[in-house]
């Protein structure tokens, strides 16, 4: 396996940034053109149930906190989302049919 694809591989995993502390799951990872591999960090629903905003993080900074994604990512390398069609949102979680 690439790299490349270790970090693509964290996608819906819940994770903590080491520095700030912020918890949240992996929802996109970003290859940007300056060298920067970063994570976008989506936190939970609030209690009153608004949605606090996300940020990208370095990757160096992030830490996965569990072995299980809560939700399985899309498969990029072969088959109707590797050629551009539908995305993961009707996937559901893990083990899910």
């Amino acid at each position: 396996m690439s790299k490349a694809q270790g970090h693509v591989n964290k996608l819906g995993f819940p994770a903590k940034d080491i520095l700030t502390g912020m918890t949240g799951v992996i929802s996109s990872i970003s290859f940007d053109i300056n060298g920067c591999i970063q994570g976008w960090i989506q936190p939970s629903m609030k209690e009153d149930k608004t949605v606090p905003e996300g940020k990208w993080i370095d990757v160096a900074r992030l830490e996965l906190t569990s072995e299980t994604p809560v939700i399985r990512s899309p498969n990029y390398v072969e088959g109707v989302i590797a050629d551009g069609g539908s995305g993961a949102s009707d996937k559901g979680p893990p083990g899910s049919a």
